[in-house]
């Protein structure tokens, strides 16, 4: 009876948890269907890309974090980019950001892309920024939707 009982319990915190994550995959693909970014082409000042990044979104109104690292050319258009494959960090409207810890997933959750200490922006999903980093390298914004402890991606942009 007490192996039934563990048996019941242990299955329903899985099914419970399963289901919280496809609730948590199907509103970040809802939010990530309805993103349009676009971006203005680059201008060097000073030595440093700055490119100007627009925000619309259709589905969703609130909080989005952002990424926004440089790294070496050849990485440009990489599927598998991630923090791990960045030079450094971009200012964000001129700011480095706040540092946090923190899992973060492709749009599914099927794949945990980075876990660790990241360079941070919080913005709304409907926004304007620029970025900026040094000009011999190419960067990539990273847009994100936090559930709990997770951050789950919800769009991209290439910067170069």
């Amino acid at each position: 009876m007490i192996l039934a009982i563990s048996v019941f319990t242990l299955a329903s915190f899985y099914l419970g948890a399963q289901a919280v994550n496809a609730g948590i995959a199907r509103e970040a693909e809802n939010t990530a269907s309805g993103f349009y970014i676009q971006r203005t082409p680059s201008v060097i000042v000073s030595g440093n890309k700055s490119i100007g990044v627009s925000l619309t979104n259709f589905n969703y109104n609130g909080t989005i974090y952002l990424t926004a690292f440089y790294f070496e050319p050849s990485f440009y258009g990489n599927p598998s980019i991630s923090p791990q494959l960045a030079i450094g960090y971009s200012l964000v409207n001129g700011t480095p950001g706040n540092t946090a810890y923190g899992k973060f997933y492709s749009t599914s959750l099927s794949n945990e892309i980075y876990q660790g200490n990241v360079r941070i922006w919080a913005s709304s999903a409907n926004s304007i920024f620029n970025v900026s980093f040094p000009s011999q390298y190419d960067g990539v914004v990273l847009l994100f939707q936090k559930f709990g402890n997770k951050y789950v991606e919800v769009g991209y942009v290439w910067l170069s």
